[in-house]
């Protein structure tokens, strides 16, 4: 009964994150790391690495407005996050700039017939580090919200933890949907 419910709580969770990120307005410049509003999704991958960033680092922002939503979060706590997250916003903006600059050359250099080999390897290299480090932001995000957290907040937060490791399951079998695809890009 308790996974049960737990499994309806998560379900409508994500099906209500999935509702408030689609009806948000289309994107323009991110807002800074203090946006009281989350921009909404672009649609389609951006033209260039500034739009990417912009568009990655306000999908961030939605997420963490959901978050704040969800734990019902005090302007104290969002106190305590605020200089995290504005520490490293301007980096996490860059990042994505100069990820999505690498992705760009990689795909132009796997039109070519033969492609070189070193190029693309380096080219490959270079978009993981950047993967790594922006995981590192996103992990050091993630402890400052959970450092914020207390009583009801934490037992939430493991609710949540525990319907993730069992969520694989449930779409391995059929009972949750795959997430819709991704428009080609």
């Amino acid at each position: 009964m308790k996974v049960t419910n737990l499994l309806l709580i998560t379900s409508g969770i994500l099906l209500l994150s999935g509702t408030l990120t689609m009806a948000y307005p289309p994107a323009g410049p991110p807002a800074g790391p203090n946006a009281q509003v989350p921009q909404g999704p672009t649609g389609s991958e951006p033209a260039d690495p500034e739009q990417e960033g912009i568009s990655e680092v306000n999908r961030v922002l939605r997420a963490l407005h959901l978050i704040k939503e969800f734990f019902n979060l005090t302007e104290e706590q969002m106190d305590s996050i605020r200089p995290m997250i504005e520490e490293s916003y301007a980096d996490l903006l860059l990042l994505h700039q100069e990820m999505h600059a690498l992705r760009q050359e990689l795909r132009e250099l796997m039109k070519d017939e033969n492609p070189p080999p070193g190029q693309i390897g380096q080219l490959i290299v270079d978009i993981r580090n950047l993967e790594l480090e922006i995981a590192v932001i996103r992990s050091d995000w993630g402890a400052a919200i959970e450092d914020s957290l207390l009583g009801d907040q934490i037992a939430k937060l493991e609710r949540v933890r525990f319907i993730a490791r069992i969520l694989p399951a449930f779409r391995g079998v059929g009972l949750i949907p795959p997430p819709p695809a991704r428009p080609e890009q």
